[in-house]
């Protein structure tokens, strides 16, 4: 597993990967350019987004990431918390799910492990919801169209 990105949550999870002895297992890469993340949206079948609201209230709204994912037609599991899950419908296009509660998390991974292709009509949907809701082209003609 790979973890892109930073955050005030890494070196507390650092240490968890050492308690569990899975530093071969796990790696953090830190901040990447748009182009090298998209190298692992390519090379992956899952998302997983755990975002939380921080203690000082900060949170984020749609984060970026989740519509990119979906548009390279990832499995989304995403946190039900500060947002995130707005990107998409939840069981449609992809899952919203309480980031303290990690049984489902593993169920469903369990699931793709076993049945991957019970998932693909939600890997479509996901990567459409992308292209219609999240695409700056179609964003734009939608906003040009409301001053013609």
């Amino acid at each position: 597993m790979k973890i892109i990105g930073g955050g005030a949550l890494r070196d507390a999870l650092c240490r968890e990967v050492q308690r569990l002895s899975l530093q071969n297992d796990v790696a953090f890469l830190d901040h990447l350019d748009e182009r090298e993340v998209s190298k692992f949206y390519k090379q992956s079948d899952i998302f997983l987004f755990t975002g939380i609201i921080s203690a000082d209230g900060d949170r984020d709204g749609i984060p970026n990431v989740i519509p990119e994912a979906m548009s390279h037609g990832l499995l989304v599991l995403a946190s039900n918390r500060a947002g995130s899950s707005e990107a998409f419908i939840d069981r449609e296009s992809g899952f919203s799910l309480d980031p303290y509660c990690k049984d489902e998390w593993v169920d469903i991974l369990n699931q793709y492990y076993l049945f991957s292709y019970q998932f693909e009509g939600m890997r479509k949907s996901a990567w459409s919801r992308a292209q219609s809701h999240f695409s700056s082209e179609v964003n734009c003609k939608k906003l040009k169209n409301l001053f013609l």
